[in-house]
């Protein structure tokens, strides 16, 4: 299999219900073929590690065995992978064309064998043909409605008046004034309010073993006469199921939690049957007990089993609000005040007038046809304020109302909306909310007016956009801003006396003793004052510490071929090859510290190393150095520690 024919290619995957697909990737036993992400078209080719080539066989062997085994189709042996992106749907762009969409589906299957993909289909399927841009005035025929994308009057309906060079006149339906912002004070009190424990905390307060909570609030059956099972348990989660009561229970990362709501139940589950919960905490473990071991009396355990189950049936636990772990939902009580309150505010009745607007590009106008090309990537939360704009579906078109819920699905996103006033299609959303006025419907048949995310055309967009960091941009003003800070040319630095060295070390003398006008420069390497107990500076006498390379006179490193250096190895011999060192001329040392006591005691270190005319190791004792600097001088000495300390 060629990679080059195939990457970036369309598909058809699953065989034998095929659903096209886009190859990303295409691997074998030993290498990743994918193509070059500069957008040159080139292959990029990834070595695979020992662990990724065992891994890959393990892969190409499920999959053999899955179409042998399972589904009956001999594929043969599996010698290439190709890695897919699943078609997601269809998105309008821009310019009004129609394309298609590729993308990772969770839950879906994306590694396929090479040998059971299909190139080409006979029958296309319709519902994702892409098309080019149609004409405006075919596009948008006159007194067609839609809907305003653009920053002014967001989401607002609007009806097509005339077209102008490619561009269109419309009325719009302007609001005399703003809708509140109620919905996510109301919810943000709430949540305040509502205090969830783990469950572990609630455990120990009410003193159950964790085993025994997590039955309790469960499905806790028990076995009675004639081997039936009655359950016991509160159902207030459903671990095997991946669900949670509304109001009562919630997942989260630490484990199950519990509202107060939960908490008060439980106690009054105590409070009533305490002989009860003796008899569980006795076995904690058992997966399910007989009545007898709850109770020593047949006759006494059979009555309150009856009892028990009776009063679990008076709570109505079973019709609760059952949502799955990761979905978001509001309680009842919340939604019945967010629909109270926009009934208080009669956000239906707010009036509004026609506004005539010219030369409106095409991409700020939507068709309510296109609300799911569109609006497939929009992200909402609980309390945002939408308005439905499909033209099919159980909404009539244009209602506005609240999100209350969020539920994930593999390929959709469905949500609660509680809408502000009644249809004939409309639900209580299981008793949360009033008669004909709540309804699920798909994310794609609504248009956030709370979050903008489709703003077409407007300065909110262009300022919504990140600047990339590498572009610097020239303001008017003078200096360069990048990343919100603005920086100037630094002053041209004074002109070089001395070598390059020395500029880099931050000498202050260059070569033949020039002073630099600038003053010393300590570059950026912190320094402290300290009072050093020594025959001289810790630094150039008596062969102690580390040597230099000459210096012009000595301060700092300065250029080759000079006098003592400030931080020498060895001892720094000056270029007259005199051989005498001068440690009183040389500067106070910051930074220096004292010897430890331990190198008092002789021993054989490494000697200085000479300068250019002869290069020698000595053997001096005390401390490593490095011998004269480079002009003359021996590195060969023996060297003592200092007699007596003095100040420096």
């Amino acid at each position: 299999m060629r990679p080059r024919l195939k990457l970036g290619q369309r598909c058809f995957v699953g065989y034998p219900f095929l659903q096209e697909a886009k190859i990303v990737k295409v691997s074998d036993e030993l290498f990743d073929y994918t193509l070059a992400e500069d957008g040159s078209g080139q292959v990029a080719v990834r070595n695979h590690s020992p662990r990724d080539i065992e891994d890959w066989t393990k892969k190409a062997d499920r999959i053999e065995n899955f179409y042998s085994k399972r589904l009956g189709i001999q594929i043969g042996p599996v010698e290439s992978l190709v890695s897919v992106h699943m078609l997601k749907g269809l998105i309008k762009t821009d310019e009004g064309a129609t394309v298609k969409e590729y993308g990772e589906i969770p839950g879906m299957e994306t590694e396929y064998a090479s040998q059971i993909i299909v190139d080409e289909v006979v029958n296309e399927d319709e519902r994702f043909i892409e098309r080019a841009a149609l004409p405006v005035e075919e596009e948008f025929p006159l007194k067609s409605i839609g809907f305003f994308l653009g920053d002014y009057n967001y989401g607002q309906p609007l009806e097509v008046a005339g077209y102008s060079s490619g561009k269109l006149s419309i009325w719009l339906a302007v609001l005399e004034k703003r809708e509140p912002d109620f919905a996510k004070k109301i919810i943000h009190d709430a949540q305040k309010g509502m205090h969830y424990l783990p469950s572990y905390m609630v455990a120990k307060q009410l003193d159950l073993h964790p085993l025994t909570l997590s039955k309790i609030t469960s499905s806790y059956f028990i076995r009675t006469v004639g081997d039936l099972r009655v359950n016991l348990g509160l159902n207030l989660k459903f671990e095997a199921r991946k669900q949670k009561v509304l109001g009562y229970s919630r997942k989260s990362q630490t484990g199950w939690e519990f509202s107060p709501a939960a908490l008060h139940l439980i106690v009054e589950y105590m409070t009533r049957f305490p002989d009860f919960f003796a008899g569980v905490k006795r076995n904690p473990s058992g997966a399910e007990l007989n009545e007898t071991d709850l109770w020593s009396d047949p006759a006494v355990a059979a009555a309150r089993v009856k009892e028990i189950g009776a009063w679990v049936k008076t709570l109505k636990t079973s019709s609760m609000e059952r949502v799955p772990l990761d979905a978001e939902q509001l309680d009842s009580d919340v939604v019945m005040q967010l629909a109270t309150e926009a009934d208080n505010l009669q956000l239906s009745a707010i009036p509004s007038n026609p506004k005539k607007m010219n030369v409106v590009p095409r991409n700020a106008l939507m068709r309510p046809e296109d609300a799911e090309h569109r609006l497939g990537n929009q992200n909402f939360s609980l309390g945002d304020r939408v308005v439905y704009v499909a033209s099919t579906g159980k909404v009539p078109i244009a209602f506005r109302g609240t999100v209350v819920g969020i539920s994930r699905t593999p390929t959709a996103k469905l949500l609660d909306v509680v809408f502000d006033v009644t249809f004939m299609s409309g639900t209580t959303l299981g008793d949360r909310c009033p008669p004909f006025r709540g309804q699920t419907v798909s994310s794609t048949t609504l248009l956030n007016l709370t979050t903008r995310q489709v703003v077409a055309g407007s300065k909110t967009q262009v300022a919504r956009q990140p600047v990339s960091p590498s572009v610097t941009t020239l303001t008017a003003h003078g200096g360069y801003h990048m990343n919100g800070k603005r920086y100037h040319d630094a002053p041209a630095p004074a002109p070089l006396q001395g070598s390059w060295r020395g500029a880099l070390n931050g000498g202050s003398r260059g070569r033949g003793g020039q002073q630099n006008p600038r003053g010393p420069i300590h570059g950026n390497l912190p320094y402290r004052p300290h009072q050093q107990q020594s025959d001289g500076p810790f630094n150039a006498a008596n062969g102690q510490g580390r040597g230099g390379r000459g210096g012009g006179g000595g301060q700092f490193r300065g250029g080759r071929g000079g006098g003592a250096p400030f931080r020498g190895r060895g001892g720094g011999y000056p270029a007259d090859g005199s051989g005498i060192q001068h440690p009183a001329s040389a500067p106070p040392i910051y930074g220096a510290v004292p010897p430890p006591s331990s190198l008092d005691a002789p021993s054989r270190g490494r000697g200085g190393r000479g300068g250019r005319g002869g290069r020698g190791r000595g053997d001096g004792q005390g401390f490593r150095g490095r011998g004269g600097g480079r002009g003359g001088g021996q590195g060969q000495g023996q060297q003592q520690a200092p007699a007596a300390p003095s100040q420096a």
